[in-house]
């Protein structure tokens, strides 16, 4: 990462740091699909179909419920900006033993301010089926995990650096569940008016 960014800077590059998740899941996983609820999940599914242990309109499915702000939590984990250190080259980490969310993009955000800042970063990538999770209230906690995120990262690259998340092109507008209840929720409002987001990324 840091030759990478260091190359791009040599020739006058514009930078964006673009992290995103690849599953790797082979076939023969035995795993439930979440969206199924039977055995198994697709050969290397997208990132787009991270979602709870079972989805939403799937029976026995935690959506719009405490439970579902839980298993949320547990995606992101607790890593804090304050776990993370930086000695020479090296970014080490010291918090909770966790391979969460929030530790794959705070490490990465301290690997960028090491390298010399980029210009542009995003906190996620096309996470539909995690966005559109609701929990409790009609609250939908993986947005507000998103919006700590990008004020995390500001700490860390700081006022020049523009942040925003790259939303697929079906989720950026709003969520229609397609429960019959004919609702329409424009869920990623509050990331986008973020004071801490300065774009609105569609992918």
């Amino acid at each position: 990462v840091l030759e990478g960014i260091a190359a791009l800077k040599e020739r006058e590059k514009k930078i964006t740091f673009y992290p995103f998740i690849l599953m790797d899941i082979q076939t023969g996983n035995g795993l439930i699909d979440p969206y199924r609820g039977v055995a198994e999940q697709s050969e290397i599914p997208w990132r787009g179909r991270i979602t709870t242990r079972l989805a939403p309109n799937v029976a026995g499915s935690s959506d719009g419920t405490l439970a579902a702000r839980v298993e949320v939590d547990q995606f992101f984990g607790s890593a804090s900006v304050a776990d993370f250190a930086v000695s020479g080259q090296t970014v080490s980490y010291t918090g909770a033993a966790e391979w969460s969310y929030r530790r794959f993009i705070l490490h990465y955000a301290h690997l960028c301010a090491l390298a010399g800042e980029v210009d542009a970063f995003c906190i996620g990538t096309e996470l539909r089926g995690l966005t559109q999770i609701r929990g409790e209230a009609g609250s939908f906690p993986v947005v507000e995990h998103l919006v700590q995120l990008a004020r995390d990262v500001r700490v860390i690259l700081g006022a020049d650096v523009k942040i925003g998340y790259a939303a697929d092109w079906s989720e950026y507008f709003g969520y229609q569940p397609q429960d019959g209840s004919g609702d329409i929720y424009f869920h990623l409002d509050p990331l986008w008016s973020d004071g801490d987001i300065n774009f609105v990324g569609i992918d």
